[in-house]
């Protein structure tokens, strides 16, 4: 007999055959050394597995075997997979690729970001199907008392939101049971940072002059050139309110004029909110102008000329010396001003200069509500004038008129009062028609 035959042989006296062939034990018959109990279970729905017991003992190897067994025939009854998973794997493997097809560039950059400095620390190598709400809950706890400063309420909700969103999934694709709704707890001591700053008029002139001289103060030619680039961006965020990522997404094709000289520019679908048509403030024309002239003789493809700014470029930690060089770094709530803060800035002034709440969050790819929420710290003393407009009679002629009525209705007649009455009321309607 051969040694392949006599191994055949050894294997099959080695299989031993639980509840009715659900469970099969035997050993190896191709390993020179002992070999251990293999089993290969039969779990109904047409799944199956081999696993090692890592036992030479019979009894032993069928214990094991049974408890696995009982393991695995709950995990296919409840419609989850044989093998878990544990959440690192699951977010690096298959939620982080899903979001990056499917959602914007915006959204996977927050993904990726948040789960790689605080999100992958939380969860560990924690088994993706033994977190539950209490768990993915907690995360709001350890995240307060995580890092240098502590995490504003909408940092947290933005934060828990993501694990929602992508514990949901996870659920959909049947890897864990449905989770119930995760809420965020918060606390009084949360910091609130709706309130939004950009710059003051005289803070934004106090930018703007001083950029002028920083632009040629440059170390040499090249530097100088790009201080100018950035001087363009921060004038573009500044007449346009588009969000960086926004800007950072946007090519010269994307740009039309009407006739008042005004940008209209297209928005991209790969942004936070999507596709909008965006109409800048008088002035982008010469700032356009000098940046296409920069651009032509900046090191870049042809393809990559396409784009306002160069692909890749990220003028955040240049913008951020900008401002700490003019003392315009730290904002009035004591943290530090961004580019994003030359958005706030622009929403500002629209609503100081009295465009709509329902134009400005147009224009800007926000909702109603938002810019209410962050921006209605408007100083009321900046909109006197359309606090205070008025159609027919005046506050002070209708407490004079209300005084004089009183004192005429113990000398006149019912009918001379009514009259009276009538010539006042066809008074106030002859004022709103003027004022309209």
């Amino acid at each position: 007999m051969t040694q392949t035959q006599t191994q055949k042989k050894q294997h099959q006296e080695d299989t031993i055959k639980l509840l009715d062939g659900a469970i099969v034990l035997y050993k190896r018959g191709d390993l020179q050394r002992k070999a251990s109990w293999q089993c290969r279970l039969e779990l109904g729905d047409g799944k199956r597995t081999r696993k090692s017991l890592k036992t030479g003992n019979q009894a032993v190897a069928e214990r094991l075997a049974m408890d696995l067994y009982t393991q695995l025939k709950g995990r296919v009854a409840a419609d989850l997979p044989i093998t878990s998973t544990s959440f690192n794997d699951f977010w690096d493997k298959q939620w982080l690729p899903y979001v990056e097809k499917n959602l914007s560039s915006h959204r996977y950059k927050l993904h990726f970001g948040t789960g790689e400095r605080y999100i992958k620390t939380y969860f560990a190598n924690c088994s993706l199907d033994a977190i539950n709400v209490n768990k993915a809950e907690s995360y709001v706890d350890w995240r307060r008392n995580e890092g240098k400063t502590r995490p504003s309420k909408k940092t947290l909700i933005i934060e828990l939101g993501l694990i929602r969103q992508a514990l949901d999934r996870a659920a959909r694709w049947s890897l864990i049971k449905p989770i119930p709704k995760i809420k965020m707890h918060a606390l009084a001591t949360d910091p609130n940072r709706e309130r939004r700053y950009g710059f003051t008029a005289d803070e934004w002139q106090k930018l703007t002059q001083h950029m002028e001289g920083w632009c040629r103060e440059g170390q040499h030619n090249l530097h100088k050139r790009q201080r100018q680039i950035v001087r363009c961006l921060i004038w573009f965020y500044r007449l346009t309110g588009m969000r960086p990522n926004e800007v950072a997404q946007c090519k010269w094709e994307h740009i039309s004029w009407t006739e008042e000289g005004l940008a209209k520019i297209q928005v991209q679908k790969e942004t936070k909110t999507g596709e909008r048509l965006c109409i800048s403030l008088r002035g982008l024309a010469t700032i356009l102008e000098e940046l296409k002239s920069l651009r032509a003789v900046e090191s870049d493809t042809d393809e990559g000329r396409q784009w306002l700014f160069k692909r890749g470029w990220d003028a955040s930690h240049t913008i951020r010396k900008l401002l700490k060089e003019c003392g315009l770094l730290k904002g009035p709530d004591g943290n530090n001003r961004t580019a994003y803060s030359l958005r706030h800035t622009h929403i500002t002034d629209r609503l100081v200069n009295g465009v709509s709440h329902a134009d400005i969050a147009r224009n800007c790819g926000t909702s109603i509500v938002q810019i209410q929420r962050h921006y209605d710290h408007v100083i009321p003393e900046e909109r006197i004038v359309e606090l205070t407009k008025h159609r027919g009679l005046s506050a002070d002629e209708e407490i004079t008129a209300a005084h004089w009525l009183g004192q005429l209705e113990k000398l006149l007649s019912d009918e001379d009062l009514k009259a009276y009455k009538a010539l006042i009321a066809k008074a106030d309607a002859q004022k709103r028609r003027d004022a309209a």
